[in-house]
């Protein structure tokens, strides 16, 4: 719940960001649909919906390429 409410009031992104995740694994730019208490949405260029789960989300390194 710390997590959601972190990332409603105080994350440097919001809903129709277009955001890069620096993940050395599996990079993923996307656009945030929704922000909820426990998951984030984000859908990928490819159409693909993806669900996050806050606390992880705020473990990544997000780079906002466009405002929404």
């Amino acid at each position: 719940i710390t997590a959601g409410i972190i990332m409603f009031f105080n994350a440097p992104f919001k809903v129709g960001d277009r955001i890069h995740i620096l993940d050395k694994d599996i990079p993923i730019i996307a656009t945030i649909e929704n922000i909820q208490t426990f998951y984030t949405h984000i859908r990928t260029e490819d159409d693909e919906l993806i669900v996050i789960p806050n606390n992880l989300f705020l473990q990544k390194v997000v780079s906002v390429l466009k405002k929404g």
